[in-house]
């Protein structure tokens, strides 16, 4: 039986495929390299319960804090007990910079990048000059002179790079979503033959239905999604509309009470995201709340009425789990990708602009049936198309084409791709 180990897991994106194919009998090993304080990238995160009482096949793996940067640069040399560990499975699934240890496993083993996003696109050169603006913000830092940082980074880059070139299989946003993100793995994988799976499946089970009570006064409204506006990059997450959209929709609706908008305390922009409401005047209907475990947002999404995702370019992410909840998701879902790529129309509340928000608001605040009923489609949907099995079997029908290449013939095709 193939031996499958997995490391690496931003935002436990890859812990739930690990778990189902251990439950189907494989040989799986799942290496922690989070830091305890660091829950979303825990599998404690999703299951509390594991909280120090790890089974067998979950492991900790330590790498000392310190120079953890240059650690990724020269993993041979820093990281030479990881790459041992590794080498000892058949298949291995690598996530955020752990990608740039690809290069440095044998020949014979299979390697699987699972993209939270950024890995992918860090390992664009053209970015240099932004990384070296940005490592300067903090003034300690202006002793490092600057060939010093843009050498580093230049490193770092090349080191991603040769990871992303050693997969097999990828698992990247859906084609269309960030195009700079499609043109540079086509042009790091250039002339390679490789699988690329474009949906990410979900423990569905995880979010169950809760049905929404039309008859209580008072309308919550909540987005979990970090604060990130900002800047100018693909993963915008224009949360600025999101607080402009819910600004007109009380103006309009003359709001004076019985409504609740949770926000949680997190990303890049928060302090500008709280001097926002305080401008649009929805500050005394705030609830800033610090950061929570995945099994506790199910209480959160079951006592919303609406919930916000992304109203950038990117994509839906944990807006999936208040839809599965069975309420409304207000978003740009991007149909023009998603509806093709899914062959039916996304549920979700499309929205780019301040008006269609407060109008998508509004039409939820009047009618609050109609929060039933998109939320019992907005479920469906997501149970059609991101069931976790889904993806597991996506991945188990790819171990089986493993199989058929015997280990010399994979050597050989490494060194042709190479």
């Amino acid at each position: 039986m193939m031996k499958i180990v997995f490391l690496g897991n931003m935002n436990n994106i890859v812990f739930a495929v690990a778990k189902r194919l251990h439950e189907k009998n494989y040989d799986v090993t799942f290496l922690i390299d989070a830091p305890k304080n660091f829950l979303l990238d825990r599998p404690e995160s999703y299951e509390p319960e594991l909280s120090g009482n790890y089974p067998a096949w979950i492991k900790e793996v330590i790498v000392k804090e310190g120079m953890r940067a240059i650690k990724f640069i020269y993993p041979n040399i820093f990281l030479k007990h990881i790459i041992q560990i590794l080498d000892e499975y058949d298949v291995v699934f690598l996530n955020g910079f752990w990608i740039s240890l690809g290069k440095y496993l044998k020949k014979d083993k299979w390697v699987i990048n699972v993209f939270a996003g950024f890995d992918l696109e860090f390992a664009d050169e053209r970015n240099i000059d932004h990384y070296v603006k940005s490592f300067y913000n903090s003034s300690w830092r202006k002793i490092f002179p600057r060939f010093a940082v843009r050498s580093f980074y230049k490193k770092s880059i090349k080191a991603q790079a040769a990871g992303i070139r050693r997969a097999d299989v990828v698992n990247y946003y859906p084609k269309g979503i960030n195009i700079v993100g499609d043109e540079l793995l086509e042009s790091i994988k250039k002339g390679q033959s490789f699988k690329r799976l474009q949906l990410r499946g979900l423990i569905c089970s995880q979010f169950p239905y809760a049905p929404p009570d039309p008859s209580k006064n008072k309308f919550v409204i909540l987005s979990i999604t970090r604060f990130f506006f900002l800047n100018k990059r693909n993963d915008n997450k224009r949360n600025d509309l999101m607080i402009k959209g819910i600004g007109e929709f009380i103006r309009q609706n003359k709001i004076t009470k019985n409504l609740e908008i949770i926000f949680f305390e997190k990303g890049a922009d928060l302090q500008a995201a709280k001097d926002m409401c305080e401008q649009e005047g929805i500050s005394p209907f705030v609830r800033w709340t610090k950061q929570v475990s995945v099994d506790e947002l199910t209480e959160y999404f079951k006592h919303c009425d609406v919930a916000f995702d992304q109203l950038g370019d990117q994509w839906i992410g944990a807006g999936l789990f208040s839809m599965l909840t069975g309420r409304p998701l207000i978003a740009n879902a991007r149909p023009e990708v998603f509806d093709q790529l899914t062959g039916e129309a996304t549920p979700v509340c499309q929205a780019t602009t301040v008006e269609e928000i407060s109008s998508w608001l509004t039409r939820l605040y009047q009618n609050r049936n109609l929060i039933k009923t998109i939320g019992i489609k907005s479920r469906e949907y997501v149970l059609n198309h991101y069931d976790l099995e889904k993806t597991v079997n996506f991945y188990t029908e790819t171990f089986s084409e493993f199989r058929k290449m015997n280990k010399k013939d994979k050597v050989i095709a490494q060194v042709a791709n190479n």
